[in-house]
């Protein structure tokens, strides 16, 4: 019987040893794994962004125009809202990816064909045109929160930005990560205990009538108690560094100020236009200098 339980004890005392020894590898690469999933949901989310400022941009490029005589007013909503759609995404993508008009471009579409960007943005820019046309000029709409739900259903059903790299859920990916802070915490902790766990047995060979004995047991509990404590002070930084991480790179807020920014637009060209007729999308191509066609000038490249 004795026997087992020494068996039993020195197995315990092998697992305890086992899991404290690699849990702080575990959190590292699990940290590692975390931080290039953050900054991929991080670079889907922003490209909505990024596109909605271009559209934005060019959306005042075209009244400022037009309030100078310098282009033809649009009175079609859709049509308005197609050009300049097609517009941004030809300028942003298209025409930068194949002369390289900017010094960051080659940079950027390499990030851009890893996310599929590029089919991730005209499949928006197809359904939204779609979704606007819709719309009916008898019905008041004033504000961004009549064309929130046309853009937010643009956004979430377009199978490229709901998905990293077209497998992994952006949603559960970013629900996972908000989780590891926490986690982090609790597996520092249980890593400490561990390592005290694996320390305590030793405990049992003191024998307080030997004090050189006893001072040698004490010192070799007291080196697994500080190697127990590391696990906590690396769960305690790797957690305080993913809570910062999850807020500069927060998903959440860039994904409401791309909606809330394309939104403005929308509202901001259907006050300008007097009717709405559903037309199709023309993939790669922008109609300029026709009949009721909107010619904005170009956003200046930085």
């Amino acid at each position: 019987m004795e026997m087992q339980d020494n068996v039993s004890q020195a197995l315990m005392t092998n697992v305890f040893n086992t899991a404290s020894n690699n849990i702080v590898p575990i959190m590292l690469v699990m940290f590692v794994i975390a931080v290039f999933m953050r900054v991929s949901l991080f670079w889907v989310i922003r490209a909505k962004l990024r596109f909605a400022r271009e559209f934005a941009v060019r959306l005042h490029f075209y009244l400022r125009a037009v309030a100078q005589g310098e282009a033809p007013r649009v009175g079609s909503f859709s049509r308005l809202i197609r050009a300049l759609l097609e517009k941004t995404y030809l300028e942003c993508f298209e025409i930068n990816d194949r002369y390289k008009l900017r010094s960051l471009d080659k940079v950027e579409s390499l990030a851009d064909r890893l996310f599929m960007l590029h089919s991730a943005l005209q499949r928006f820019v197809e359904e939204l045109v779609v979704h606007v046309g819709y719309l009916k000029k008898s019905v008041e709409r004033s504000g961004r929160a009549d064309f929130q739900d046309i853009v937010r259903s643009s956004f979430d059903t377009n199978p490229y930005f709901s998905r990293v790299f077209g497998i992994l859920p952006i949603s559960t990916a970013n629900e996972l990560l908000a989780t590891l802070p926490g986690l982090f915490l609790v597996l520092g902790i249980f890593g400490t205990f561990m390592g005290i766990a694996a320390g305590l047995p030793e405990l049992g060979n003191m024998d307080l009538s030997n004090i050189e004995n006893t001072k040698k047991v004490m010192d070799g509990f007291l080196v697994h108690i500080s190697a127990a404590m590391i696990k906590s002070i690396v769960g305690i930084g790797l957690s305080a560094l993913m809570g910062v991480l999850n807020t500069l790179l927060s998903v959440e807020t860039t994904y409401y100020t791309a909606v809330t920014r394309m939104s403005d637009s929308l509202a901001l060209a259907w006050q300008e236009t007097d009717v709405n007729e559903r037309v199709a999308p023309s993939s790669h191509s922008v109609p300029t200098n026709t009949a009721g066609a909107p010619t904005p000038p170009p956003a200046k490249s930085a």
